[in-house]
């Protein structure tokens, strides 16, 4: 299983925010669930804390309407 900050490793992130609700998946495992009414709507980021390369693959956007 693939851990954060593994740089030779592939891993499954998974966010959803409906409204106020923010869920992670790392992997198909559940790791935070949370409400925060100042994030309801805004921007979407993807961003690397360090200097390695990143690569993404099957970035997907969908609306949960």
């Amino acid at each position: 299983r693939g851990q954060l900050g593994e740089s030779d490793r592939c891993f499954t992130l998974v966010l959803e925010a409906k409204g106020d609700q923010l869920t992670v998946w790392f992997n198909g495992e559940k790791t935070a669930d949370a409400n925060d009414a100042a994030f309801k709507s805004g921007q979407i980021a993807l961003q690397a804390s360090n200097k390695a390369p990143v690569w993404l693959r099957k970035v997907q956007v969908k609306s949960l309407d």
